[in-house]
Parts: C-alpha cells; sequence; structure tokens
C-alpha cells in the first residue's frame, strides 16, 4: 500500500539544530513571559491607584461639603492638626480624624467610616489658615493626605492636597 512513498533521502535534524531551535523559542517564550507579567502587575497598580482616587474624591468631597457650611471650632495654623472639629448648622458639633487608617466622622456621639476597607489613610493633617474671628474673612482649609492601597504589598501611594473655605463669616 505505501510502496511508492518510499524516500531515498532518511534524513532528519541534526542535534545542533534541535538544540538551537529550542534554544530560540526558550528565549521567546522567556521574553513573552516576562511581558505578561509586567503588564499583570501594571494592571493591579492601576486598578489600585483608582480605588483610591475614587475612594479619595468620596472622602474629600464628603468633608468638603460640610466643612463650607460650618465653622471651625479649632483655629490652628501650623499644619500639625491631626483633628478637625467644625460646628455644622444641621449636624451640631461635628470632628473628623483618622483611625488605623480609616477616615473617621463623628456627629454627636456616633461614629461613622467614611473610607473603605481596600485604602488606607496614613497621613492627614488639617492646615487652619485665615483671620481669628471677627475680621469677616472666611476661613481657608487645606487637607494634605496621604493613601495607599492596603494590599500585602503597596502597589499604589498617591499624595493629595486640597483647600476648602468656608462660607461662614463670622462676625
Amino acid at each position: 500500500m505505501f510502496k511508492y512513498l518510499k524516500l531515498k533521502n532518511k534524513k532528519g535534524f541534526s542535534t545542533i539544530e534541535v538544540l538551537a531551535t529550542a534554544l530560540v523559542f526558550s528565549i521567546a517564550a522567556v521574553a513573552i513571559a516576562g511581558i505578561t507579567a509586567k503588564s499583570l502587575q501594571l494592571q493591579r497598580r492601576a486598578t489600585a491607584t483608582q480605588k483610591i482616587q475614587e475612594n479619595a474624591m468620596f472622602v474629600l468631597e464628603y468633608m468638603a461639603r460640610e466643612i463650607r457650611l460650618s465653622s471651625i471650632r479649632n483655629q490652628d495654623s501650623n499644619c500639625a492638626t491631626t483633628v478637625l472639629n467644625l460646628t455644622h448648622p444641621v449636624s451640631g458639633a461635628v470632628s473628623y480624624n483618622i483611625v488605623n487608617g480609616t477616615v473617621i466622622r463623628t456627629a454627636n456621639g456616633f461614629s461613622e467610616n467614611l473610607s473603605s476597607n481596600d485604602i488606607q489613610f496614613s497621613r492627614m493633617v488639617f492646615c487652619i489658615r485665615g483671620s481669628p474671628l471677627g475680621d469677616n474673612q472666611p476661613t481657608r482649609i487645606t487637607i494634605l493626605t496621604t493613601i495607599s492601597d492596603r494590599s500585602p504589598s503597596t502597589l499604589a501611594s498617591i499624595n493629595l492636597q486640597t483647600t476648602i473655605t468656608t462660607r461662614v463669616i463670622a462676625n
């Protein structure tokens, strides 16, 4: 049945040719694996950065809305204040601080977490600027924060700064 398929030249690949081919494919496979690992690492870092930014925007915007309508109880301009105390027209006495990397809002004796468990606020200080009460100038509060993700090996860390001016002018 196969009598017409006889090959006259029965030579194959030499050992050196096989080893050279295996070396080329091994180098290509290692390069592709490295590129894939790096792209996965970059994707994880981008996801962690996005979580940090979304949560930080929520926390800072929440605080800004309350600060704009409130009068500030602690007037300290040396940028060392870690607790912000204010008097809100509806909520009354409100304070913001960090406990174990979580931003805590306390109002009328009730505390609530503002930040998620995925991120950690490692620093949050308040620079309270403005003239003392009685000069008809609004108070400016600059919030300086350092935020990172809570993964075992920190993928991303962001420093943020924002300044909020109160709309309350004290007489």
